[in-house]
């Protein structure tokens, strides 16, 4: 008894003057309104709520529909036979909706109802029934959609489809007539319905049809099994007429209109030379900034085995494809002979040049010596760089005096290129080099060095990194105190960094490698220089923010206490790391600043607050 009543308070949902103030929010309010009154009736629903709601649909106002719609869809089964009343409404747009409705809450009590709408309505109200029938797994709604296939023929299109999302073995022959003997349109829809059903024996009967007809008519239906197929429709599709589909398929991607890449990708399941060409002549039509030019390539590449030994012919046929080409070379590991790729490089433009260069690792067929000397002598810095890293990674000793010449004088990057490849070739003659950098080179000898530093063991590096701390260049000797952190696992080097924090002046860069290694030993160092007011404020700043990337509890009342720093940078440094500690204190303290004047500071603790609550 108590269950029974329990289930009567749940049917009668909101009522009187509250269900009053919530329609008239649904009718009337804004959008935050309506959502709000939605969220009510659908948390309190009940027989009430549906039959006050229903007359809604007949407002002009689109968002009041809609807003409706959603809640019938929600609660509506509370009281089907509201929703199902509506079926009969005198409105016909509401007994469209009902259709809608009922399709969506799919309770086979409703079927007989929607059945017989599909029979006896306004066409309107017989399509909306059409589709709603196909949301329904049950012999009834597939018998009528079968007797719907003799309506109008916009309705016997939407009965189509929902026969297809039943999955019905038994509307099979009916569909498969239609497809046969109709126009372009239900015959369409009939041969995207088949495919859908993806059963093997409904396929193999669809493309017997097909092959049947002649070419020019199969064209539009293959097009559709290939856009709504997956893999296995199209391996079977390829065994019933496998050179039809080809040449349909090749006809498709030359069409500018139809290069898709699902249709190349097809196109490759025909591993021939002419596939190879199909896909050149659309890279060649393509921007290599093209969002869909990486997969054409990488396709094409994957071809590799039919082009490969006619990759030189290919480059020598049409130089729009060269870039294409030597990419794909690369990823597909495909070597051209080496004369044959310096005379392209040698006419070749300058982005090309820059592309066998980057790849001439990977698919010269030879040393590449010739081709990398000419570009070590090439204007452009891209270029030449390039070239100096391929000597390094080939280990081309014979060209070891162009790179020391390059180490002596070029652009500062490609320099420092050079110096890499130089420590790879020759290491000893490399530190010959740096020794006379450090000793009496210039300035920018002294940073060539230090962009280098990463190939050198740290003891190696020690001494020269001592002395250039100490250089007449303030640049080197910031450029000097960045490389320390490099060398944190050598105590030599936290030496260094320690006798930089000595001094008066603090240079930042010190205050960066900490931070960035979290060293946490210069704790204490660190909340002394952040203490005294007297440094200068981006010191003090620096050490907080070091401090901050500690995320060390201890340092909580550090951080409190400098919120009340007379500088508003300060300040919003220790909003910041105050929240990175994740105590429960902080919002308390941050709090006050939400009224600042300072608006970086108001912007800083609101983000915080509005975080933590988030949380």
């Amino acid at each position: 008894m108590r269950t029974e009543e329990t289930k009567d308070i749940l049917m009668q949902g909101l009522g009187g003057a509250e269900l009053d103030h919530f329609i008239a929010l649904l009718r009337d309010g804004d959008n935050f309104e309506k959502g709000k009154a939605i969220e009510a009736l659908v948390e309190s629903p009940g027989r009430e709520v549906v039959e006050r709601i229903v007359p809604l649909l007949q407002e002009k106002n689109t968002p009041v529909r809609m807003a409706v719609l959603d809640v019938l869809k929600s609660i509506g089964s509370v009281h089907l036979d509201g929703v199902i009343g509506m079926l009969e409404d005198e409105n016909e747009d509401i007994r469209v909706y009902a259709c809608e409705v009922l399709a969506f809450l799919r309770d086979p009590r409703s079927i007989p109802f929607i059945v017989k709408k599909s029979r006896d309505d306004d066409d309107n109200v017989r399509n909306a029934a059409c589709m709603a029938l196909g949301e329904f797994d049950d012999d009834r709604a597939v018998m009528a959609l079968l007797d719907a296939l003799k309506d109008e023929e916009w309705i016997a299109f939407s009965a189509i489809l929902s026969l297809g999302r039943t999955k019905s073995p038994k509307a099979v022959p009916r569909i498969l007539e239609f497809f046969r003997e109709s126009g372009e349109e239900l015959s369409g829809a009939a041969c995207e319905v088949l495919v859908e059903y993806g059963d093997d024996a409904v396929l193999d009967e669809l493309f017997d049809v097909l092959k049947g007809w002649d070419r020019e008519k199969r064209s539009a239906y293959l097009r559709i099994i290939l856009e709504k197929g997956d893999e296995r429709i199209f391996e079977r599709l390829k065994d019933k007429i496998g050179d039809e589909l080809y040449e349909h398929l090749l006809g498709s991607t030359t069409e500018r209109r139809h290069r898709s890449v699902e249709m190349v990708r097809m196109l490759t399941h025909f591993r021939i030379p002419q596939t190879c060409e199909a896909i050149l002549d659309i890279l060649k039509g393509m921007d290599p900034e093209d969002e869909n030019y990486e997969t054409m390539l990488e396709l094409f590449a994957s071809l590799g085995e039919v082009w490969a030994a006619d990759a030189g012919a290919y480059m020598e046929r049409d130089e729009a494809n060269l870039l294409s080409l030597v990419r794909a070379c690369r990823m597909a590991g495909v070597k051209v002979e080496e004369a044959a790729l310096l005379r392209h490089f040698l006419a070749a433009p300058v982005e090309v040049k820059r592309e066998i260069m980057m790849s001439i690792p990977a698919v010269v067929d030879g040393s590449g010596c010739s081709i990398i000397k000419e570009a070590l002598k090439d204007t452009d810095g891209h270029i030449k760089g390039f070239a100096v890293e391929a000597v390094g990674s080939l280990g081309l000793t014979n060209l070891k005096e162009d790179i020391i010449a390059i180490v002596r004088k070029d652009f500062h990057d490609v320099r420092v290129k050079a110096l890499r490849t130089l420590i790879l070739l020759d290491p000893d003659r490399a530190v010959e080099m740096i020794t006379a950098f450090v000793d009496g080179g210039s300035a920018d000898d002294k940073r060539v060095y230090l962009a280098a530093t990463g190939l050198i063991d740290g003891q190696k590096n020690l001494p020269f990194i001592t002395r250039l701390l100490n250089d007449e260049d303030e640049g080197v000797r910031r450029g000097t105190i960045g490389v320390l952190g490099n060398f944190v696992d050598d105590e030599s080097y936290v030496d260094l960094l320690q006798n930089e924090l000595m001094g008066d002046e603090i240079p930042h860069e010190v205050l960066k490698v900490i931070k960035d290694k979290k060293l946490r030993r210069f704790k204490d160092k660190l909340v002394g220089i952040f203490a005294d007011e007297a440094r200068g404020m981006w010191t003090r700043y620096y050490a907080l923010s070091a401090l901050g990337a500690f995320e060390d509890p201890a340092l909580f009342d550090i951080f409190a206490k400098g919120l009340g720093d007379d500088n508003g940078l300060i300040t919003i440094g220790c909003i910041r790391a105050l929240a990175d500690l994740n105590d429960e204190r902080a919002v308390d303290r941050i709090r006050p600043y939400l009224v600042s004047s300072n608006d970086d500071i108001r912007s800083a603790a609101e983000m915080v607050v509005n975080r933590t609550q988030n949380e």
